[in-house]
């Protein structure tokens, strides 16, 4: 809690202060353009006595910027309070907390508003006795200097504050708030920039368009100057600020696209803006939570059916029924497992079982093979389907071999292994919303009746001859046949096939009877 409250802090400290200062400067140039607007360049009406002569609007202009400043200061803190109370207690905002937060740059724009408009008060009461025409003139240069003013704040409110926002937003991700939109900025930017001085030229020239150039005082190029020359500051400054709100969240999807195609489900940016691009961060974030989820299901699909069958799946389609493969098949069940658990307490049991599976699942990976099911004790894996070996007898042999060399070098269990193949049907099995992938046919069959035998025989591995054919010639040379046998269950002799001592290392040949 006490490292989330100085986070809280350490966000609001300095772009708060940053804030500040540029709203006080921003007003400040302002006013003092304003002024310096009606006193020395706009043509006043005929019979009206020079602002600069006039004591009385220098002394209010003057006497009038402290308490401005104290108002901006003042409402800007009680539009902020729930914000001080939120960063001195720390921890998540309360939602009242967070409204404030989400809505200070419009909070604030309100108490700027409510400043200039006194001030609009001020002067025409202390210009009321230059005719309407002063009260216009004073009006409308008032009135684009606060609107230029409050909108350039605004703007940058909204970006010093972003990471605040951030903060408050992600407290409660799925509340919604708005903001101006791009559409909406644009034009607030257009009409400080190019419209406003545009109307104000207009204004000017308007009695010489008229035919009332006995009303004017002097030429008005210096005027249109100063407001073609303002025109290009402002524009500047807020489209600068227009730009950055834009492309600064646009950089940070790019950035965190990039780690995305780089492998990482874990990229997110911050939602810090209520409009279109509020929307396109938010949308990035639930796009990668959906990768992420996608890309969990994945490998939880591929460790539970094989990385092979999870591809297969993807590209394939998963429709019920099956094709013919020629395939192999090697079956492994561990020896006494029912005496185990009766000795031993079920959570030895378990690891001891995952630790045989471990080294199943590894000898199986490392020949091609995937392993198909557990049952229990046993495992069944298959060899050239669902992707294609040019050997799958060779492999299941070569993986028959490795399974019983790591299983004695592992020690904690012995196990049968038979090892069969042949023609199968491959496909997915069940019912329309529930099924598996799995091979049906007699080199299955074959495989589990080999391991039952194999497990009464010293050397615990045993192989079908016609596996032996199948294979290939490197592999083939590690096997001895043996004896014919009835399998149970099958009408015909089987003729067996175990390792030869010498495809097992020299350290562990004498484990080997036969």
């Amino acid at each position: 809690m006490q490292k989330q409250a100085l986070q809280v802090r350490e966000l609001v400290r300095r772009p708060v202060l940053a804030y500040a200062a540029k709203l006080m400067l921003a007003h400040l140039i302002g006013g003092v353009v304003v002024f310096l607007l009606v006193l020395e360049v706009l043509p006043l009406p005929t019979g009206v006595t020079p602002l600069r002569l006039d004591r009385a609007n220098a002394v209010v202009f003057f006497v009038f910027m402290p308490f401005a400043a104290v108002m901006l200061l003042g409402g800007g803190l009680v539009a902020g309070r729930p914000i001080l109370a939120w960063t001195a207690r720390g921890g998540p905002p309360t939602p009242r907390e967070r409204r404030a937060t989400l809505r200070q740059p419009m909070r604030q724009l309100t108490v700027q508003v409510a400043t200039w408009a006194v001030g609009l008060v001020v002067f025409l009461a202390t210009n009321l006795q230059g005719g309407t025409q002063l009260i216009t003139l004073v009006t409308v240069t008032i009135t684009m200097g606060a609107t230029t003013a409050c909108a350039i704040a605004y703007v940058m409110g909204e970006r010093e504050l972003r990471g605040l926002v951030a903060l408050a937003a992600a407290s409660d991700p799925d509340a919604t708030w708005r903001t101006s939109g791009i559409k909406a900025r644009v034009m607030v930017i257009w009409l400080l920039s190019t419209a406003m001085p545009v109307f104000g030229v207009v204004l000017l020239a308007f009695p010489e368009a008229a035919g009332l150039n006995d009303r004017q005082t002097g030429p008005i190029g210096s005027a249109v100057f100063v407001l073609g020359i303002l025109a290009i500051a402002v524009g500047g400054v807020g489209m600068l600020y227009v730009v950055r709100s834009i492309a600064d969240p646009v950089r940070q999807v790019s950035d965190a696209m990039r780690e995305v195609e780089n492998g990482s489900t874990n990229a997110r940016v911050s939602v810090y803006d209520g409009s279109e691009i509020g929307k396109l961060q938010a949308g990035f974030n639930r796009m990668v939570a959906g990768l992420a989820e996608r890309e969990l299901v994945r490998d939880l699909l591929s460790k539970h059916v094989g990385e092979d069958v999870a591809r297969h799946a993807v590209e394939q389609g998963t429709a019920l029924g099956g094709e013919i493969d020629d395939v192999a098949v090697l079956f492994t069940d561990i020896i006494g497992s029912t005496g185990l658990a009766t000795v031993h307490r079920p959570e030895d049991v378990v690891g001891m079982l995952n630790e045989f599976f471990r080294v199943a699942v590894d000898v199986v990976d490392r020949n091609g093979g995937f392993i198909n099911k557990f049952e229990g004790d046993a495992a069944l894996a298959i060899f050239g389907t669902p992707q294609h070996l040019d050997d799958p007898a060779g492999a299941a042999l070569r993986a028959a071999r490795e399974l019983r060399t790591e299983i004695m070098r592992l020690g904690i269990a012995d196990a049968g292994i038979g090892v069969s193949s042949g023609p199968v049907v491959a496909g997915y099995v069940g019912a329309s919303n529930r099924y598996e992938y799995t091979v049906i046919g007699d080199p299955v069959n074959e495989a589990a009746r080999l391991t039952d035998l194999a497990k009464k025989r010293p050397g615990r591995v045993l192989a079908s001859q016609r596996t032996i054919d199948a294979a290939g010639p490197s592999e083939q040379a590690h096997w001895r046949l043996r004896e014919r046998v009835l399998l149970r269950g099958r009408g015909a002799r089987t003729r067996l096939a175990t390792p030869r001592r010498s495809s097992y290392p020299p350290e562990l040949v004498g484990l080997q009877v036969r």
